[in-house]
């Protein structure tokens, strides 16, 4: 992509991750050969290497992956290990063959949290996450279907100050964020591209709570595709401006409370387990 659109992990997304494999763990079937499973958007790494890895069976292993070369090199410097390693991946690549991720496949799991959405060809993605997983294999996805921080890029990019660093923000716009039934369109997807939908639904207004501002903006800030582009000196105040437009436009909310304030980010997200189905014959 040539930006960093997810170099870290924030609360939002390891809050909400846990709360979704505790729902979703059970339903998933070990029985495939295949004991490697993927991670595609690994980000820092962080949720990889102690959320995933320690629910795993322990003889299967992670290959996480990300399209920001940094990020890749950042975890693997970090966490690279016996059970867990890193690749750069773009799962939207139009020849997932070409790719160090295709040698190393095919896998019997495969996990994206707040990911996919940043991939426009949606289909083309759901094909190479097909040709990655092994008959049987399972996929569990979860991708921002609609949220106002999308609102916040335009008004962003609308700024003189900031216009000349979000020419293509339309590009990290989630592909669902104009859709009344997000889950009928992957489920379409689904179909398309030959996967079985075992759960999918659209969960709307999820709400990632903290009593630490700096929580709330640290999410801000990890989950904004655009600071790459612009000098380092001048980022921390192109956060605080996303951060001001984001109250404005209610992306970001501050409830005073006797004992202090609480602050949410608010967003919808789909949720999704499929499953390839076994070869005939």
């Amino acid at each position: 992509m040539g930006m960093e659109p997810r170099a870290t992990s924030s609360g939002l997304q390891r809050q909400f991750v846990s709360l979704v494999l505790r729902e979703l763990w059970q339903a998933l079937d070990w029985k495939c050969e295949d004991r490697m499973a993927l991670d595609v958007g690994c980000g820092s790494g962080d949720f990889s290497a102690c959320d995933l890895l320690s629910r795993l069976p322990e003889d299967m292993v992670i290959l996480a992956t990300d399209s920001c070369p940094s990020a890749v090199s950042r975890a693997a410097d970090k966490y690279d290990g016996t059970r867990l390693c890193f690749l750069e991946l773009d799962i939207g690549a139009a020849h997932i063959e070409d790719t160090g991720v295709w040698r190393l496949a095919p896998f019997s799991k495969i996990f994206s949290f707040f990911s996919l959405h940043w991939v426009q060809n949606q289909r083309v993605a759901f094909q190479n996450i097909n040709k990655l997983l092994s008959p049987g294999g399972e996929a569990v996805f979860i991708i921002i279907s609609h949220s106002r921080l999308f609102t916040m890029y335009e008004s962003m990019a609308k700024s003189p100050r900031w216009s000349t660093y979000m020419e293509e923000y339309l590009k990290y716009v989630t592909p669902y964020q104009e859709l009344n039934n997000p889950e009928h369109q992957f489920t379409m997807y689904m179909k398309e591209v030959g996967l079985s939908v075992k759960t999918c639904r659209n969960q709307r207004d999820i709400n990632y709570v903290s009593t630490d501002e700096q929580n709330i903006i640290d999410t801000v800030r990890s989950i904004n595709p655009f600071m790459g582009r612009m000098p380092k000196e001048l980022r921390e105040s192109f956060i605080r401006d996303c951060v001001r437009e984001a109250y404005r436009n209610g992306t970001l909310r501050c409830r005073r409370l006797p004992g202090g304030s609480s602050y949410c980010f608010r967003y919808d997200a789909l949720v999704a387990h499929v499953v390839k189905p076994w070869l005939e014959g």
